[in-house]
């Protein structure tokens, strides 16, 4: 697998764009596209469909791409802006709306993502069916596989 495993996006770097869709997933692609458009949107990276799909027939990450996470994470540490302790956060996202998005979606296959268009501030995110995508940073055993294809 020679291919490019790993898209940035940050305000000072942006790999991909809302064109590689198939390659980086609708929320990979449209996250570098709102990026690339100058919303804000929290520094972040996106592992290739190819990465996934070579994952789930070699039950392996592909060579190269831990050493290539651990670069990214260590990558985005560094943009990350640090908060202080004691400091204020500020939630945008709508529990209501969210509960609603789960709703439409009634356990069939998709994701909906709605967002503020003045301030780029997100309101809901859902996707279904959900996985916990921490699973696969470091390769997962035969048993959480068989789970998560079960779930689907």
């Amino acid at each position: 697998m020679d291919n490019k495993l790993i898209y940035e996006f940050s305000s000072e770097k942006t790999d991909g764009d809302a064109s590689l869709s198939n390659l980086l997933g609708g929320k990979g692609a449209n996250l570098a596209e709102m990026s690339k458009l100058g919303i804000q949107v929290p520094p972040g990276f996106t592992i290739t469909t190819e990465a996934c799909n070579y994952f789930s027939k070699n039950k392996k990450l592909p060579d190269g791409l831990k050493e290539e996470i651990i670069k990214y994470v260590s990558n985005l540490e560094n943009l990350s802006q640090k908060g202080e302790q004691g400091s204020k956060i500020r939630l945008t996202v709508d529990t209501e709306i969210q509960k609603a998005c789960g709703k439409l979606l009634n356990e069939k296959a998709g994701s909906i993502s709605v967002m503020d268009i003045y301030t780029g501030d997100i309101i809901a995110m859902y996707s279904s069916p959900s996985y916990n995508p921490n699973l696969f940073l470091f390769g997962i055993s035969n048993d959480e596989w068989q789970l998560i294809n079960e779930a689907g």
